[in-house]
């Protein structure tokens, strides 16, 4: 699915409403998540920097995949050798491409795909749609860059 929003700078750490779920588009912190497979939930604000920096995110929702049966490590087993093997990107120094792997319980769906202004969701992983998908939305953003951005666990602890 495709969105427009305009894409505003808001105070690190203030409250967000994204209109989209899984977040793909909209008002986001003045500092991207670096890129990388993350255990932790990642904020939806650091989260949409990254993905306007031209970045794809992977997400998943472990209690939506343990409904169906399916055992949550594996599904993230999954995810992080797609992470492994995708190809490097020559503008990224400090990272080898700009792919983020994360869980997000808000999900209402097992996984996600999510750039900038687009969206995928699943039932399960299908590695040939989202390789299609990452194909067809990384790198194409207005702010192509892959710069370090920040750790973001823990910036916005309550």
């Amino acid at each position: 699915m495709a969105i427009s929003q305009p894409a505003l700078h808001v105070s690190e750490c203030s409250e967000l409403s994204p209109s989209t779920n899984p977040p793909s588009i909209g008002a986001h912190y003045p500092y991207w998540a670096n890129f990388g497979v993350y255990e932790e939930p990642l904020n939806p604000g650091h989260l949409l920097h990254s993905l306007e920096h031209s970045a794809v995110a992977l997400l998943y929702n472990c209690e939506l995949i343990e409904e169906r049966g399916d055992s949550c490590d594996d599904f993230v087993e999954q995810l992080s050798r797609f992470y492994d093997e995708w190809p490097s990107d020559s503008l990224c120094s400090s990272f080898p491409h700009r792919l983020i792997v994360a869980p997000d319980p808000g999900l209402e769906v097992p996984f996600a795909a999510t750039a900038w202004g687009h969206y995928l969701e699943g039932e399960c992983f299908d590695e040939a749609a989202v390789a299609d998908f990452v194909n067809a939305h990384y790198g194409k953003t207005y702010e192509n860059i892959c710069n370090p951005g920040v750790d973001p666990r823990g910036r916005c602890a309550s």
